[in-house]
């Protein structure tokens, strides 16, 4: 009878399976998942459900080992996991879709276990863990992991698996789960099954030395984590700075560096060979610090904070119940952890060269050929000369047969994005004589494309007939080195070798280039042919499908944006006359093969376009990017131009050199040039614009505006290519300004060029914070910024500038894996008012380098909460229509181009390796068939992948990692996260003016960077415009732990000033008494005992009285308070400048000097 059953069960499925024994599972041929569990598709055990968890269908078998009661789980597609406890005999049910298992272990009879002992009685085993469990994580050797364990009290197993070191709470007698790789281990004296548990190494317990002022400390100990800060220092200095810094209270000296922390006197010390720790004990922050009602977060002890402080921990605050909580002022805020203590692991992509040769890209060998020598070059070089002249005619062939770019079509407003200088037109010509001598020398002497590099760069043009083209370096006299403000291009960032990172200099690579013949001809397939029709792999791949976000608002793509366009800006080549160059007829057909300019790469499309065949387009314009003279002066393959600096510096906001800066400025108190329009200023007009950025009637249903103009930027014209691009624009505008004007009230006798100079280093030191505090966390996620040292500090400098390193943008970063943006691109965006219900939408087709939009009152602020409001599209392979089918669509037209197809043929253009390269290059498995991209690349996307490419290497960088399932905690899969990861370390590591830094030139004071620290990018948007509120967390949509707030509310703190007054004369009189005979406080507040400003109440609250000053600079109201000690009362008030302190015992009263 059993059999019977088994068999209608199996003519009812699509596929053999064998049959399941009632008597056990010895018949059935399970697959076996992580941790051993057994598991099969398309079944379940009917019933008998103990618990329902959200889940993927990967994580349920864990799920299931991790509840000790589980000896089964079903993973339905609603997206939960079922746990039940069953018999071993029960038969499973076979069901469409979902997936169903079991634990065999669970029905084995445990084996006693031979453990290892280690350090401090810590028990350990190779190839096993205690699933579930966790409290926190760490990135740890597998040396280090008990030690980590012990030195948290919470702590009593552990797993160390690939680098990192998981920490959990678990009763004593639960069982370890058999897994390869990795170890797990216990620590035999903390059972936490009662509560009788307590730390056995206590520091009050100890036999501690005594130093001065009372500290403690101990040879050979550590007290592990809690990293408040860390500075260069002895070990006879260590315990004083820790007494210095009054939020330390434990402190580690190693090395000649001092780590200062911040931990509850019960914290147990960790035996460890080397150094010092120590403790004060009279420091004790486990009672009255805020936060002691705060849940744990990811298994470590949290504390209420402005919510901006819990950017990091976003993802684990939100899944965690009860994490909101109230600020001592009254205010929202959230449960989360101290920052984890960054590692400072290696670049990602370094030593490419030896992963080159490691994963079979080719490594160019160093070849002889004793017959290039300087005459051959020269010859070579006259010949690429010749070549030159014959591509100056085919530009007058196109212009005596009238084919040009036709002004306000597809491919003419394309071409406003990669606009160029005339410097930059002379060096990209020079480039191309270049590129055609080392074309001609491959040619003569047939060499190997994967050999031209090893050749050629034996050669330098400064031998040759061209050294002329040399770049110079630029020249760092003394006052450039030791100025506190970056150049505008860029140069001497690196004193030693000064065009790092300077603007209208090459792109670096993170693998050898890829092009055809070794030189510039773009990359083609292994075997030799064409690549597919980026069009046809678009159209296959890349579906327009509405994938809304619950999480991230539409600021994250739009930031994202803006950013990329403060370090990247890559022209296209123009004619000899600064012309853009046409690469298609008007009608979307290809330029006979006589008059198509050399400098083309157009996009074919297939006849059967199921989109523009309809408009009868079988070409879709391309220009190739502009080459660079390669830094290093030697003959070799291409590489491109990036025309702004590779630093996070705002060159979009300033410009990337002295005369694009200059054009922005008033000259006038440092401000920044604006258009006046009501309450506040827009952008600076354009008065030199060709292009008209007005709406059409069609469109607005008005006459285009006679007053309506594009705008001028760092970055013009490309700050007019869509609305809320400019808008982010005016925002970084008016906070120069904004900065400006208030350091002019703080500092009077400043000129205007320091007062220019100040309120940019600080804008840029704010981008930088919020960029790596609030925004790169979304990106490439928490873990992976704490491998690489790339988690801001909470306080104090960091000391990671490395001459070594070169910042400068990676062509595969510019190319490829920092346009995953634009598949957050939503097709319409909302206009939206202050109660957050969307008034309207524009399409976006509709909107392409048109601003009348921002003109119309009240609609800048609409469009700013509208980024706040709207959600992005989640990342994946999905794209909107309107830059897939609309991308710069002339009016009329029904057609624009297709921004995917863009970027693969860009990729080709610029000779980017293939996927498979850079995937390997980042530590995924090298794909030998199509069917091993499996393990991060849905299936159908795989097979689409096998009917476009010939070979799994062909397959174009781009298209493969936005196909990548998301990496654990990112929004991009690990191949661009692995790349991204990279770009923004080189960017921290190798910028000598980035933010946080001590020692260099630009180093902020420790009161200037903590104010720095305070911004938010909620905050400039509510300092710089009529938003009235909007979530403290920007880029994150509303929720319970980041609540919508008033822009006055202290959840969104307000930096101070007032650390970067000079001391000059301030207008504030308190009966006689000038402001520097009062104490300085946090943020520049200037304070006394015993005094009180009468009168002139704003508000009151009951907080801390060292908090007292910090609620008054987050009020915009406020200039004045004063704290009644016997209350705990703050009064916070709007005095004149004329008004005298009165006397009143026991209380505080102080001023903000800079609201005056």
């Amino acid at each position: 009878m059993k059999t019977t059953l088994c068999v209608i069960f199996l003519l009812s499925v699509a596929a053999p399976i064998s049959c399941q024994s009632a008597t056990g599972k010895s018949q059935e041929i399970w697959n076996s998942g992580e941790g051993n569990v057994k598991w099969q598709f398309n079944c379940d055990y009917n019933g008998h459900d103990n618990v329902r968890l959200p889940s993927s269908g990967e994580n349920c078998g864990g799920l299931c080992i991790a509840n000790a009661k589980c000896t089964h789980f079903r993973y339905s597609d609603d997206g939960y996991c079922y746990l039940k406890t069953l018999p071993q005999s029960t038969l499973r049910t076979f069901v469409n879709g979902g997936v169903c298992g079991f634990l065999p272990f669970r029905f084995e009879s445990p084996v006693r276990d031979v453990w290892n002992s280690g350090e401090g009685g810590v028990k350990w085993l190779l190839n096993c863990d205690f699933y579930g469990h966790d409290i926190g994580n760490i990135v740890a050797t597998g040396e280090q992991c008990g030690g980590l364990c012990v030195a948290n009290p919470q702590c009593n197993h552990f797993r160390l698996h690939e680098g990192t070191c998981y920490l959990k709470k678990a009763p004593l007698n639960t069982p370890r789960t058999p897994i390869d790789g990795g170890m797990c281990g216990y620590v035999p004296f903390r059972d936490f099954s009662d509560a009788s548990s307590s730390p056995t190494i206590s520091p009050i317990g100890d036999d501690w030395n005594t130093g001065n002022d009372g500290v403690k400390w101990l040879l050979n100990c550590d007290f592990y984590g809690h990293d408040i800060g860390n500075i260069v220092s002895t070990g006879e200095q260590c315990g004083g700075l820790c007494l210095a810094n009054s939020q330390c209270n434990h402190f580690r000296n190693h090395e000649g560096t001092c780590y200062l922390k911040k931990a509850p006197l019960s914290t147990p010390r960790t035996p460890i060979d080397g150094g010092v720790c120590g403790f004060i004990p009279s420091r004790d922050f486990s009672d009255a610090s805020p936060g002691n009602n705060c849940p744990s977060i990811g298994g470590l002890e949290s504390k209420c904070r402005p919510i901006k402080d819990c950017a990091v921990w976003y993802d684990l605050v939100l899944a965690t119940p009860d994490a909101a909580c109230t600020l001592p002022e009254g205010s929202p805020g959230a449960c989360c952890p101290d920052l984890p203590s960054n590692s400072y692991g290696a670049p990602p992509l370094q030593d490419n060269e030896k992963k080159a040769k490691q994963y079979n890209v080719p490594k160019q060998e160093f070849l002889q050929y004793s017959n290039i020598n300087k005459f051959s070059m020269n010859s070579a070089a006259e010949a690429g000369r010749l070549q030159m002249t014959l591509t100056d005619a085919v530009e007058t062939q196109l212009f005596v047969n009238n084919i040009f770019v036709i002004p306000g079509s597809s491919r003419a407003t394309h071409a406003l994005v990669f606009t160029s200088t005339a410097e930059s037109e002379k060096m990209s010509r020079d480039a191309i004589i270049e590129a055609y001598t080392v074309t001609e020398i491959v040619k003569r002497f047939n060499i190997k494309p994967e050999d031209v590099e090893s050749t050629m760069k034996r050669f330098n043009l400064k031998e040759t007939i061209l050294s002329a083209m040399c770049p110079v370096d630029p020249v760092c006299d003394e006052k450039t080195i030791s100025s506190p403000y970056r150049t505008l291009d860029g140069s001497c960032n690196n004193i030693q070798r000064s065009s790092w990172g300077k603007s209208i200099t090459q792109f670096q690579r993170a693998l050898p280039s890829a092009y055809a013949d070794g030189v510039r001809i773009p990359r083609r397939a292994k075997n030799g042919g064409e690549l597919p029709s980026p069009r046809l792999v678009s159209t296959t791949v890349a579906r327009d499908v509405d994938s809304p976000s619950e999480t991230e608002t539409t600021w994250v793509m739009q930031y994202g944006q803006f950013i990329d366009h403060d370090f990247t800006k890559t022209p296209e080549f123009r004619t000899a006359n600064g012309s853009t160059i046409p690469c298609c007829m008007p009608d979307g057909k290809f330029i006979d093969k006589k008059l198509i300019h050399p400098e083309c790469f157009p996009i074919e499309i297939p006849e059967n376009d199921s989109f523009f065949s309809k408009f009868g387009q079988r070409c879709m314009p391309l220009v190739r990017s502009a080459p660079i003279r390669r830094s290093d002066c030697v003959f070799g393959a291409a590489e491109q131009m990036n025309q702004f600096t590779h630093f996070l510096d705002q060159s979009n906001v300033y410009g990337f050199d002295d005369k694009s800066a200059r054009e922005l400025r008033t000259f006038e108190k440092g401000a920044l040039k604006v258009t006046p329009r009501n309450e506040l200023d827009l952008l600076p007009e354009d008065e030199e614009s060709k292009v008209s950025c007005t709406l059409s009637k069609t469109v607005s249903g008005v006459d285009p505006p006679a007053d309506v103009k594009c705008f001028k930027a760092g970055d013009t014209p490309r700050v007019n290519e869509h609305p809320n691009l400019a808008v982010t624009h005016t925002i970084f505008l008016r906070e120069h300004n904004r900065l400006a004007a208030e350091l002019s009230r703080l500092n009077s006798g400043w000129s205007d060029e320091r007062l220019y100079q100040e309120a940019r280093r600080i804008l840029a030191a704010q981008m930088q914070h919020i960029t790596y505090n609030e925004w790169l966390p979304i990106i490439i996620g928490r873990v992976k910024m704490q491998q690489l040292g790339l988690l801001p500090l909470q306080q104090g400098s960091s000391q990671d500038y490395d001459a070594n390193l070169n910042p400068s943008i990676l062509n595969e970063f510019a190319g490829a894996a920092f346009r995953f943006g634009h598949t957050l691109i939503q097709g319409k965006h909302h206009l939206t008012n202050q109660q957050r219900t969307k008034e309207r939408e524009i399409l976006l087709r509709q909107h392409f380098f048109k601003t009348q939009e921002i003109y119309t009152p009240g609609n800048l602020d609409k469009f700013l909460t509208g980024l706040a409001s709207q959600p992005s599209q989640k990342a994946e392979n999905y794209f909107t229509q309107e830059i897939t089918n609309h991308l710069f669509e002339e009016q009329g037209k029904g057609f624009g181009l297709d921004l995917v197809s863009l970027n693969l043929q860009r990729g080709r253009d610029h000779g980017i390796a293939g996927y498979n390269a850079y995937r390997t290059l980042c530590g995924l498995p090298r794909a030998n068939q199509f069917n091993d991209l499996l393990d991060v690349i849905p299936s159908k996307v795989v097979d689409s992948f096998a009917t476009l490419y010939d070979s799994v290497d062909d397959i174009d960088l781009f298209i493969g990692s936005i196909s990548e399932r998301l990496a654990p905690g990112a929004l991009v899969g690990p191949t661009f996260q692995c790349i991204i990861a990279d770009q923004f370390l080189k960017l921290k590591r190798g910028d000598r003016y980035f933010y946080d830094l001590a020692g260099q030139s630009g180093s902020f004071t420790e009161q200037q960077l903590n104010e720095i620290r305070q911004t938010s990018f909620a905050r400039l948007v509510c300092d710089n415009s009529n938003v009235k509120s909007t979530q403290p967390l920007i880029f994150q949509t509303p929720s319970v732990v980041n609540p919508l707030v008033n822009c006055d509310s202290p959840s969104i703190p307000r930096p101070s000033l007032g650390p970067f007054a000079a001391g000059g004369p301030i207008a504030v009189q308190t009966q006689g008494d000038r402001w520097p005979n009062y104490n300085t406080g946090e943020g520049g507040v200037k304070w006394l005992q015993n005094c009180d400003y009468p009168g002139y109440d704003l508000s009151r609250k009951t907080i801390p009285g060292e908090q007292c000053g910090r609620l008054c600079i987050n009020d915009s109201n406020c200039n004045a308070f004063t704290y009644n000690n016997v209350t705990g009362i703050c009064f916070l008030k709007k005095i004149p400048a004329s008004v005298g302190r009165s006397p009143w015992d026991g209380a505080i009263c102080g001023f903000l000097p800079w609201r005056f």
